[in-house]
């Protein structure tokens, strides 16, 4: 409990640090020991799976992913409602344990446990995808042009990116090189990355 405890903490003042963007894709493990206090608890993993993704993606896509889920439960509770189905009531049961266990575990960054749960999911999109009017109503737009305005809205922060990505890169092959002096200077530079990964774990060592 203690350890869970302490990851859970850290994954806290990751969120903090950046509740928009997240420190990137996998970052926990390489950020954790800047937060750890006991020795010898290293994880890649905070054992909670809404906490990872806050922490590592940002709150605003931990909030997409729970309206997700809200629009999909409703759609399969109001088709459970309706037909009396049974075996959907224990295949939405079933799903909803797994999200409730994943408050204490990151069982669903493991491929076996993933897929059977997404799987679980396309079995109750399949009989319950006409259940939400809300969606129904939505107007219809063409994948295509939703691709090209989120292509350029993301424009600036690519470019953004790779200009402090190129100092982070610098300072890691300095570091590497043995030239820490040098390495710091590029470190420091790369501070503004939105997405910082494995940057504290370099500046750590210095």
């Amino acid at each position: 409990i203690h350890d869970r405890l302490e990851f859970w903490n850290g994954a806290f003042e990751m969120v903090k640090t950046s509740p928009v963007f997240g420190h990137g894709p996998v970052s926990f493990k390489f950020l954790f020991p800047k937060y750890q206090e006991t020795f010898g608890i290293l994880q890649d993993q905070p054992h909670n799976f809404y906490l990872k993704v806050a922490a590592e993606n940002g709150i605003p896509a931990l909030l997409f992913f729970l309206l997700f889920l809200g629009f999909f439960a409703y759609g399969v509770l109001w088709k459970i409602k309706k037909d009396k189905d049974q075996f959907l009531l224990a295949a939405f049961f079933a799903a909803t344990a797994v999200l409730l266990q994943n408050f204490i575990d990151d069982t669903l960054n493991f491929t076996a446990n993933g897929m059977f749960f997404w799987g679980i999911l396309g079995v109750l999109s399949f009989h319950a995808k006409d259940e939400i009017p809300e969606v129904k109503q939505l107007p219809r737009f063409e994948p295509k042009w939703i691709a090209v305005v989120i292509s350029i809205l993301l424009l600036p922060l690519t470019l953004y990116e790779f200009g402090y990505n190129m100092s982070f890169k610098s300072g890691r092959s300095l570091f590497e090189e043995g030239k820490f002096v040098e390495a710091e200077a590029k470190l420091l530079q790369a501070e503004n990355l939105f997405f910082k990964r494995d940057l504290g774990v370099y500046q750590l060592r210095l």
